[in-house]
């Protein structure tokens, strides 16, 4: 169900805006849309990746028995 909604954007700011939807064939209101849709999916893709990193981390990681002494890590 679409919501009409109402913003409050200086004048050369609307111009521009509605300058890019007709370069991309659409209404300045399919455009803005597609704008919150982005964002909105990003946003959830961010904090995905952000909850498998946290997982990762507080699993740890296997980085093998690790016994060499500094010498010998330099040789």
């Amino acid at each position: 169900m679409l919501k009409n909604i109402t913003l409050r954007i200086d004048e050369n700011t609307l111009k521009k805006g509605k300058h890019i939807a007709v370069e991309q064939g659409k209404s300045l209101s399919r455009w803005v849309t597609e704008l919150i849709e982005k964002s909105a999916y990003n946003a959830s893709e961010v904090n995905k990746a952000r909850s498998h990193a946290l997982k990762i981390i507080k699993k740890g990681v296997n980085l093998g028995k690790g016994n060499f002494s500094r010498e010998s890590a330099y040789e």
